[in-house]
């Protein structure tokens, strides 16, 4: 004997799904931007989706199944954009850590005015802030981040009822620690190169005081971007370190609302 199921129900759970595996989508970085066309980015998400839905666990899509009113469907579909959501929104904070470290360096070695719109956020950003963002993305994709974000997407259907999922006390918290490690760890990255430029200001008061005939004027900026410059380069092997360390905090994030 076999169970004829409406074609709604199936619906149903086909754009649960979708809302869902669209937000994580959203959560991998340089993927939701401008630089990457719509239909590009919707096709992605479509396909992950169809070859997802035949692997959900029957009590997700039993649980989407039962809801049968037109209002109780509309409310399951919110509940699972707002996860999609909550985990793309998480993920752009932390990476405006590189944006805002990369401001900050270039306020102070005098790039600031060199500002030019970036399409892989969709905003305008100065010289090293696109410079970090991109070596970000490519550590990202190269380790594996964008699978590692997905796999997070399909281990939610296991631990997450369809349309149970709300903002709790725990994810409120997580997003304004989030806040703050925008200006913490923005300006931990930017504090060599900061260090380093009050020196040599300090370096150049002197000469300017001891030493009139010093053109103090014409010689700080060359010097000023030479020793950003270098600073910068002289922290390339740390940066990699954090910025692997921040893609792996994507990743925990993600895992943190699908518990």
């Amino acid at each position: 004997m076999t169970v004829e199921v409406p074609i709604a129900a199936h619906v149903v759970v086909l754009l649960a799904a979708l809302a869902r595996i669209g937000g994580f989508v959203s959560a991998i970085p340089g993927l939701t931007t401008s630089a990457v066309p719509m239909r590009i980015r919707a096709s992605l998400i479509l396909a992950v989706t169809i070859a997802m839905v035949p692997m959900l666990p029957q009590s997700y899509t039993q649980a989407a199944m039962q809801a049968t009113t037109p209002g109780a469907q509309v409310l399951l579909v919110a509940s699972e954009l707002l996860l999609g959501l909550c985990a793309g929104f998480g993920a752009k904070l932390l990476l405006e850590i590189t944006v805002f470290a990369g401001e900050l360096i270039d306020r102070d070695v005098g790039y600031a005015m060199t500002a030019a719109f970036d399409p892989s956020i969709d905003a305008s950003a100065s010289v090293i802030s696109s410079f970090f963002l991109r070596i970000f993305l490519v550590l990202f994709v190269t380790l594996d981040g964008h699978l590692a974000l997905l796999r997070s997407a399909g281990a939610s259907f296991a631990t997450i009822v369809p349309g149970t999922f709300y903002v709790t006390d725990d994810v409120t918290e997580a997003l304004i620690a989030l806040f703050g490690r925008i200006l913490r760890d923005g300006f931990c990255l930017s504090l060599p190169v900061f260090a380093i430029i009050l020196l040599s200001n300090l370096v150049l008061a002197l000469m300017a005081r001891f030493g009139q005939e010093f053109e103090i004027m014409m010689i700080s900026f060359p010097i000023r971007l030479g020793l950003g410059l270098f600073m910068i380069v002289a922290m390339m092997p740390v940066m990699v370190i954090i910025f692997t360390g921040l893609g792996s905090d994507i990743i925990s994030w993600t895992d943190l609302l699908v518990r």
